[in-house]
């Protein structure tokens, strides 16, 4: 893959789009089009998904009679590409929020 590689996401419009209406709104929030580089995402991917797998490290085996058999974990992607997981009263309907599903084989 090339390093100039990008990918197109629709992002909250920050403060640094000051002055400039997004493409459309969602709710009170302006939504604007980013390019973000493919390194920089997989790069966050990849660290997000090793510190995940340090955290879910072990759970399956202590919980006995009721093992973890799958993790499901959603996330958002910022404009530099960042990745937000989504906690407890964030719902990504209708944002385009990512759905990572790990299952034990």
């Amino acid at each position: 893959m090339t390093d100039d590689a990008r990918l197109n996401f629709l992002v909250a419009a920050d403060e640094d789009d000051a002055g400039t209406k997004g493409i459309f709104s969602r709710g009170d929030r302006d939504v604007a089009l980013r390019e973000v580089s493919v390194e920089a995402f997989r790069q966050n991917l990849d660290a997000t998904i090793g510190r995940l797998r340090q955290a879910f490290e072990g759970l399956s085996d202590a919980a006995g009679d009721l093992p973890l058999k799958k993790v499901e974990v959603k996330f958002e992607v910022g404009a530099k590409g960042t990745i937000c997981i989504l906690g407890t009263g964030v719902e990504t309907s209708g944002t385009g929020g990512i759905t990572l599903t790990f299952e034990r084989k």
